[in-house]
């Protein structure tokens, strides 16, 4: 499935270069994550299921964090280097309790997804952005995964426990369809997307490391499939709203164990497989990179498109980071006897899918439960809570009029390029608009993403699409939240 990782890896990076902007690669990168998580489902059952021996769970921790860990740190460490005032930026931004969410988030790959749905503080009154306190935007992704590890030994080692989790996965995706997305005027709850709940938090990757490994599960054989369980899944996960169909990953669900099959003996398919987790940490940094030199002017004469040496640059430094750090640590990850000495199983991760189980199965650590329970409940407690504040919110509406500007930024008080339009402002409404708002321009309805006052009026900057130029309706009507009376 190498070559699988490598080919979402690079929809991920086209995705983040904005090659077709507003076309259907816009879901297409979040849909790749999902793809990723699923995958990660089935790999972890088959590392539990055939490999996993009796004393082997610290092993099991030290050989993930030993996976991810070392590629993410020297990641970090380069990003710094090439921005060495994003640190006491940060720092100058943020107060005591944020500052500790940043330092964990940026050191240990945990909580990357927090700031996407849980509003972290800034000195500004503000919530801090994502953008802002993950110094490698694509590593949120990491947190789902390394809470995911933490269960995945006491979840996922049997079909029951893989077909619970996404059955709760799926039930989590559906009530966050119940709640208005981006909250509004809810204080610990982040404003900035429709799909932070049902995408860029951890609760959403339940159903796909579900059915990853309900996948293997499945294939291994030995496992009866009842139709009443069968069409529990099907009917819960066909409608889940999420950016990846649930059609789509029941579809991919069951094409990953012939593929797996298939591909893993193959030296080729490994390799690719092996540039796909560095191409994923590096290749935000290199788009950076590339902006900041073509500003400068076009390398190269123009000869090559930018995009395309970009993804090249990043291919090479995902290579180089590959041999540098990756190699080094899988040889000792792999080395006879490393893993034995920490209490579990030797046998490395690229061992034939078909090994032998485990005859006897360690312990299960009191802690575990508690773990489990909190890792599936946090989720639904928070859509529980959102949902609770807004049942007691009213909306406050009031209508003002477009700025009438017409130049190479505004068209009647419309962003020519920028998803913002230009208000007439007063002492009131300056401070009337807040973070959390609804636009109305005509037919066309927006969420308020941040204001700020310009000569001209009020900006006021929408989150996601942009409205069109010329858009009808000469006023605009902005609605908040507001605790109900």
């Amino acid at each position: 499935m190498g070559t699988l990782r490598l080919a979402l890896a690079l929809v991920v990076v086209v995705f983040h270069l904005r090659l077709l902007a507003g076309g259907p690669l816009e879901t297409a990168g979040g849909g790749a994550v999902q793809v990723f998580f699923l995958l990660s489902g089935f790999t972890m059952a088959l590392v539990l299921g055939t490999r996993h021996q009796a004393g082997g769970l610290r092993a099991f921790y030290a050989g993930r964090l030993l996976r991810l860990l070392p590629a993410f740190l020297a990641v970090q460490a380069l990003i710094v280097l090439l921005d060495p005032r994003r640190i006491p930026g940060l720092l100058s931004l943020l107060p005591p309790q944020s500052v500790a969410y940043v330092a964990v988030a940026n050191l240990t790959m945990l909580g990357g997804d927090l700031s996407r749905a849980i509003c972290f503080p800034t000195r500004r009154d503000a919530c801090l952005l994502p953008v802002e306190g993950n110094l490698n935007g694509p590593a949120w992704s990491l947190g789902p995964e390394l809470l995911f590890y933490l269960v995945a030994p006491f979840l996922i080692r049997t079909v029951r426990g893989a077909f619970l989790l996404t059955i709760i996965g799926a039930i989590y995706l559906h009530l966050t369809g119940l709640v208005e997305q981006p909250a509004a005027a809810i204080p610990f709850v982040a404003p900035w997307r429709e799909t932070a709940l049902s995408y860029a938090f951890f609760g959403a990757s339940f159903v796909f490391f579900g059915l990853g490994a309900l996948a293997w599960h499945v294939a291994r054989g030995g496992v009866r499939i009842r139709p009443l369980p069968a069409i529990v899944v099907i009917l819960l996960v066909i409608p889940i709203p999420t950016l990846l169909p649930g059609w789509l990953a029941l579809v991919i669900a069951a094409l990953v164990p012939p593929l797996s099959a298939r591909t893993r003996r193959s030296r080729v398919d490994r390799f690719a497989g092996a540039l796909s987790y560095p191409l994923y940490l590096v290749h935000v940094p290199l788009i950076a990179v590339v902006g900041v030199w073509a500003a400068g002017g076009a390398p190269f004469g123009g000869v090559i498109p930018p995009a395309a040496w970009t993804i090249g640059a990043a291919l090479a430094a995902a290579l180089a980071l590959h041999l540098v750090v990756e190699r080094p640590i899988d040889r000792l990850r792999h080395a006879p006897g490393f893993l034995r000495r920490l209490g579990g199983d030797a046998t490395p991760d690229g061992a034939v899918e078909g090994a032998r189980p485990s005859g006897t199965r360690p312990p299960t650590p009191r802690w575990a439960p508690i773990a489990v329970g909190a890792y599936l409940a946090f989720p639904f407690l928070l859509v529980a809570g959102i949902a609770f504040a807004q049942s007691r919110q009213t909306e406050v509406s009031t209508e003002l009029a477009l700025v009438e500007i017409t130049d190479a930024r505004w068209d009647r008080g419309v962003g020519r390029t920028a998803p913002e339009v230009l208000v007439a402002w007063s002492e009131g409404v300056e401070t009337w608009l807040p973070y959390f708002a609804r636009v109305t321009i005509g037919p066309n309805e927006r969420w308020v993403h941040v204001t700020e006052r310009a000569d001209e009026g009020l900006v006021v900057r929408l989150l996601w699409d942009p409205i069109p130029a010329g858009a009808p309706g000469p006023s605009v009507t902005v609605t908040r939240k507001v605790p109900a009376p």
